[in-house]
């Protein structure tokens, strides 16, 4: 499918570019693997030469958001103070 382009939100190298292009989904040894970041997709829509968001693009999103919110599929957890959290879904 089409890459979406983000926003580096001006933590960039020197001389690299303020977006970069990256699927939102990828497929390794059978596994599927997500990186999803609406905020910075729908910011890297500020620099004119990033290619606009496609009506198929935008329902990609609205998809992915109605799947975060969905209760079977999501783990909810309440972090305290001095806690914690690493995240890896390249390891089984």
């Amino acid at each position: 499918g089409q890459p979406f382009y983000f926003d580096r939100r001006n933590e960039q190298p020197a001389g690299d570019s303020p977006y970069y292009p990256m699927p939102l989904f990828s497929v390794h040894k059978g596994r599927m693997f997500n990186r999803y970041n609406r905020t910075y997709a729908e910011s890297a829509q500020r620099f004119p030469d990033v290619p606009r968001l496609t009506a198929s693009q935008k329902e990609v999103l609205e998809l992915y958001d109605a799947l975060c919110m969905d209760s079977r599929l999501r783990f909810d957890m309440v972090l305290q103070q001095g806690d914690m959290q690493f995240v890896n879904n390249y390891v089984a």
